[in-house]
């Protein structure tokens, strides 16, 4: 992939429950629900809240964008999505947010709008 957006994702669960088959089957989760014209690849993994970065084409950021806006996440545990930035971008971008500091973010409807710039 000659140009990619990266986004990390907090996710539900426990970290020491996931594996790569399940990573693999949580990109391709991702895939299907955004309608992904191009493979999503799983870049780097955290522990604590599972925070997964996939980098993908940047057409179909857009399409995860879109899904953030219109509250799709949820379905797959995701609790929260930022943009971050490549290397030489400024960019990073938080996609759902919590209502209040330190809270779980709300399930999100297409009315919501994307934070801008931090």
């Amino acid at each position: 992939m000659e140009k990619a957006d990266r986004i990390v994702i907090t996710r539900r669960g426990e970290f020491a429950d996931l594996d790569e088959t399940e990573l693999v089957a949580f990109a391709e989760a991702i895939e299907k629900l955004i309608g992904a014209k191009y493979k999503i690849e799983v870049v780097k993994v955290e522990p604590g809240s599972i925070r997964i970065t996939i980098k993908l084409h940047p057409d179909d950021a857009e399409r995860f964008r879109g899904a953030a806006r219109r509250g799709l996440l949820d379905q797959l545990d995701i609790i929260d999505a930022k943009d971050v930035a490549g290397p030489g971008e400024m960019r990073r971008e938080e996609l759902i947010a919590p209502d209040e500091p330190g809270e779980v973010p709300a399930r999100r409807s297409s009315a919501d709008k994307i934070k801008g710039d931090e």
